[in-house]
């Protein structure tokens, strides 16, 4: 494992690689890798996500760079989805594999950040973001880092980020939202089994206070 123990060699190796292309320029560690590498959640992550804004970056130039260092590196690559904008593809090396997503999201508004693994999304845009995602998706990683984000921040202050970021947030519709956590097995979360009830817990209740409001 990496710097933070639950950041894998080969995450770390390209999550380097990665950043020491000149074509990588205004690109980000983002989402679930970025929330490890900035210390705030504990928890393993499958891939690595790399986004820039519109006209901060560019998708196949950075992606052809890195396609090409990785076969120098004697890693295979594996296109899985690709278009102008979004490129999602497995790097396999020796004894493990991972996914990494490159591409175009919305502005930050907030400066980045550096971590372990390179220029990184802040903590508080990260918050917000994430707090979007749940939204959005309600995926058990989402639930768990969210979990340990509302520890840091306080949940009045992750709605007003995510609310910042969308103007399409709706905290009633987050309420219901949030009580799918009823509907997921707790081997799906990606946290110790014993703080499953904890979590469950937090998000009934949170689910409560927003209907009353």
């Amino acid at each position: 494992m990496g710097a933070t123990g639950f950041i894998t060699a080969l995450q770390e190796d390209v999550a380097r690689t990665f950043f020491d292309l000149p074509e990588s320029e205004g690109i980000l560690l983002a989402r679930g890798a970025a929330l490890i590498a900035l210390g705030a959640v504990e928890r393993v992550t499958d891939d690595l996500d790399f986004f820039a804004a519109r006209g901060e970056g560019s998708v196949p130039a950075a992606k052809a760079a890195f396609v090409a260092r990785c076969r120098a590196r004697g890693w295979e690559t594996v296109i899985i989805w690709e278009n102008d904008e979004f490129v999602r593809l497995s790097v396999i090396a020796a004894d493990d594999k991972i996914e990494v997503d490159l591409g175009i999201d919305a502005s930050l508004l907030l400066p980045p950040t550096a971590t372990f693994l390179g220029p990184t999304i802040g903590l508080e845009e990260n918050a917000g973001r994430k707090t979007l995602a749940l939204f959005g998706r309600a995926a058990p990683r989402d639930f768990v880092d969210v979990f340990n984000l509302a520890r840091r921040f306080g949940k009045p202050k992750l709605l007003e980020l995510a609310a910042e970021r969308d103007l399409g947030f709706d905290r009633g519709v987050f309420g219901q939202m949030v009580r799918m956590v009823n509907q997921i097995n707790a081997r799906q979360f990606p946290i110790d089994e014993e703080s499953v009830p904890d979590l469950v817990t937090f998000f009934n209740e949170w689910s409560e206070e927003l209907r009353g409001e």
